[in-house]
């Protein structure tokens, strides 16, 4: 009886009915909007996202020649803005401007021929490949290649530490602690 007294009461009229319904739609339209919204702005964020990584590239001929270097690659699908590039050789940390100085110490001999690219503050777009350093003398490439595979394989001692940003100013970090 309660029910019909309220319903039959002047208060609730079709009208008000019908306009709580509206307010009440209006508002899940806002909730699912906003929700729109942020999904929107993950998927924008992930559209720009770069995946950097570095690689060896090693190789020797018969005749005592070959070839060593170091590459970077942005396999992300977003610009990659380079930070900081770290090198770390047992233990302890270098700039990458020290390349030559690390190369030397794990070799045991001066270095004749090096090709280097500084990378800080560098942006690497996707897909781009970039050598980070080439020992450019065969001779030397072909003997440092030799020590790659068989002396340093089987111990972690090198590591590059790469800091990077996306265009949206968020931080990552690739590190690999390759044996090398």
């Amino acid at each position: 009886m309660a029910k019909s007294r309220l319903i039959n009461n002047s208060e609730w009229t079709t009208d008000r009915i019908i306009g709580l319904c509206a307010i009440l739609i209006s508002l899940c339209a806002l909730i699912v909007s906003i929700y729109q919204t942020q999904i929107m702005q993950m998927q924008q964020t992930k559209a720009a996202w770069p995946h950097v990584r570095w690689y060896t590239e090693s190789g020797w001929a018969l005749d005592s020649t070959g070839s060593f270097k170091i590459t970077v690659v942005n396999k992300g699908i977003g610009p990659a803005i380079i930070k900081k590039v770290d090198i770390i050789l047992d233990n302890q940390k270098y700039s990458s401007d020290s390349i030559l100085q690390v190369i030397q110490k794990m070799y045991g001999t001066p270095i004749i021929g090096l090709s280097q690219i500084g990378f800080d503050q560098t942006v690497i777009l996707p897909n781009d490949v970039i050598s980070f350093f080439e020992l450019t003398d065969p001779k030397q490439a072909f003997e440092f290649a030799r020590i790659y595979s068989e002396d340093f394989e089987k111990k972690k001692r090198f590591e590059i530490r790469i800091e990077y940003q996306d265009v949206y100013n968020n931080n990552f970090v690739s590190s690999s602690n390759t044996k090398f």
